[in-house]
């Protein structure tokens, strides 16, 4: 992919949603700094190419009438969806070298991953908007304010669906575990 700065950076694309992609690029690859952050030293992915990834896939989909805003909050997804399908892969490497002790750490930061996402899947289906907060607050690593300001909404309503999420997340974690 060129880099994705340039307005030539999609020409098969018709050009509004070339300039769209090209807009939020930027944006996509800061986020996917903050998320290779709090991902093992060890990753061998690098932000910028888990940004094109998250494109790439965007890129697959049917985006016609998507505002930055939209096109943004489904490229966290797809990330999160590129890093989780990337432990997959590294956890069969592991089993299939047998490395001893490696596996079950990897296995249990996997299956919580797994499970988060699934969670946040469900909160979406309940509140879309406290499941973007969530992708904000956690893994964007924004702040109230900040996340009130991209999302157009009060600081306050932030705080709000911050607090529902977590209790939800919480419960919903809670019952998982009971079963």
């Amino acid at each position: 992919m060129q880099a994705a700065d340039s307005p030539d950076a999609l020409p098969s694309l018709a050009p509004e949603r070339s300039h769209l992609l090209c807009s939020i690029y930027p944006e996509l690859r800061r986020i996917a700094r903050a998320l290779m952050a709090i991902e093992r030293s060890s990753h061998t992915l690098q932000p910028t190419a888990l940004a094109n990834e998250a494109v790439l896939r965007l890129l697959r989909r049917e985006t016609a009438g998507w505002d930055s805003r939209r096109l943004v909050a489904y490229g966290i997804r797809e990330m999160r969806c590129i890093l989780i399908d990337s432990g997959r892969r590294l956890r069969t490497r592991i089993k299939h070298s047998s490395a001893e002790g490696v596996g079950l750490d990897l296995d249990d930061r996997l299956a919580g991953l797994v499970h988060l996402e699934l969670a946040l899947e469900e909160l979406g289906k309940i509140d879309p908007r406290a499941c973007q907060v969530v992708e904000l607050r956690f893994f964007v690593g924004l702040s109230n304010e900040e996340a009130a300001a991209y999302l157009g909404v009060s600081p306050r309503t932030i705080y709000e669906d911050w607090q529902f999420a977590r209790c939800w997340l919480a419960r919903h974690w809670a019952e998982v575990t009971i079963r």
